[in-house]
Formats: structure tokens, sequence, C-alpha cells
């Protein structure tokens, strides 16, 4: 485990630059999609859309890439009805 500096003996913009550093960093790991297989159920696990994983078995993950094309239409017809997350 890491240890954090003596936040006593650092100056003001050093404290700046330390939160710079970090709210870069938190941002970098939220806009990044990993995957994982559960040990339990084994299924696909994608982190990093929401607050919990999109859980899914393999054959379902499957019949919606599948659908890739169809999915992407739907989106473009339905742009306007729809709630945006960036």
């Amino acid at each position: 485990m890491a240890t954090l500096p003596d936040l006593r003996a650092m100056s003001k913009e050093q404290l700046l630059a330390m939160i710079s550093a970090l709210q870069t960093e938190k941002a970098a790991k939220a806009s990044t999609i990993t995957m994982r297989v559960s040990k339990e159920k084994r299924v696909l696990c994608i982190y990093g859309l929401g607050v919990r994983p999109v859980s899914l078995y393999a054959s379902q993950w499957q019949r919606i890439t599948s659908m890739a094309k169809e999915i992407d239409e739907f989106i473009a017809q339905h742009r306007d009805e729809l709630a945006w997350k960036e």
C-alpha cells in the first residue's frame, strides 16, 4: 500500500498540483471500459459504463453484438427521444 506524503509540509502549489494529478487519474479510470469473467456465474461483466457492471451470459452478448447494425439504426431513428450520458 502506498504511503501518503506529509500534506502539512507541502506548499499550496504542491497541494494543488497533487489534486490536479489525482483528478486527471480519476477521469482516465472513469472513461476506461474493462471486461472480466465472474467467478460465480461465469458471465461476461463490462465495467466502466455506470456504477454497476453490465453482466450477461456469452450467448446473450452474442445476440446483442449480432444486432449491432439494428441497434445503431434504432438509436439514429430515436435520437431525440433518448437520454444521453457522457
